[in-house]
């Protein structure tokens, strides 16, 4: 996760893209991204199914 204010211009050269994913916390300005046109590998895949998973369910 970054700020976007980090990877504005690599996101408008279509570099990165942002996966829309809620994580569940007021973290604005904050995102899931990937290289666009690159497949992730199965860790990489599990992780962000996880950070998908428990993103909607608040512990605090």
């Amino acid at each position: 996760m970054l700020p976007k204010s980090v990877v504005r211009d690599y996101l408008r050269a279509q570099l990165l893209i942002e996966l829309p994913i809620e994580i569940g916390k007021s973290l604005s300005g904050f995102g899931l991204l990937r290289r666009k046109f690159e497949t992730l590998s199965e860790p990489a895949e599990y992780f962000i199914a996880l950070l998908r998973k428990y993103s909607t369910t608040s512990r605090y």
